[in-house]
């Protein structure tokens, strides 16, 4: 959503194979990633929880898997050590699969047709087969109730008591 924000849309640059987006979301997402876990290392606690928005590879599911996979040699990783990377993953399905009236393009970052979105899905639910550690939270009320779902994974993950909801 950062790059998008910033005006730097993927549709506009798509047909450059390799394009300046994908690396920079990779750069950035990488950059991020390695901050954050800088920054746990700090923290003086005996769980830690770092929470992101999308994991590196999920751009895997926009473009052909192969030139992903020939971006991220250039970085020195694989696909499956990116994947494997993320202790545990909370896979929240698109509102355009099973809650179609909550689907809307009101954010910026959100550009995909209802039809594309479906499509994007199941990419993203491929991409991330084999992790060892995922929980797929369906798209059947409203976000509130996903987000509530995906809070109650995570406290089964770190295995901690569920605080009310």
């Amino acid at each position: 959503a950062l790059l998008i924000d910033a005006a730097l849309l993927p549709n506009a640059i798509r047909p450059l194979r390799h394009s300046p987006f994908e690396r920079a979301y990779i750069d950035m997402q990488l950059f991020f990633e390695k901050v954050f876990r800088t920054m746990a290392e700090e923290v003086d606690a005996e769980k830690k929880v770092m929470i992101f928005d999308r994991g590196v590879i999920d751009l895997a599911a926009y473009m052909p898997v192969e030139e992903f996979n020939d971006i991220i040699k250039k970085h020195g990783w694989n696909f499956d050590v990116l994947r494997d990377s993320y202790d545990f993953v909370v896979h929240m399905v698109t509102a355009a699969e099973g809650a179609e009236q909550f689907y809307n393009l009101d954010m910026p970052a959100r550009y995909a047709g209802i039809e594309e979105a479906r499509w994007n899905e199941k990419n993203l639910k491929k991409i991330w087969e084999g992790h060892p550690n995922r929980r797929i939270i369906e798209s059947a009320g409203s976000f509130e109730e996903k987000m509530k779902q995906a809070l109650h994974a995570v406290y089964e993950f770190l295995d901690v008591p569920s605080s009310p909801l």
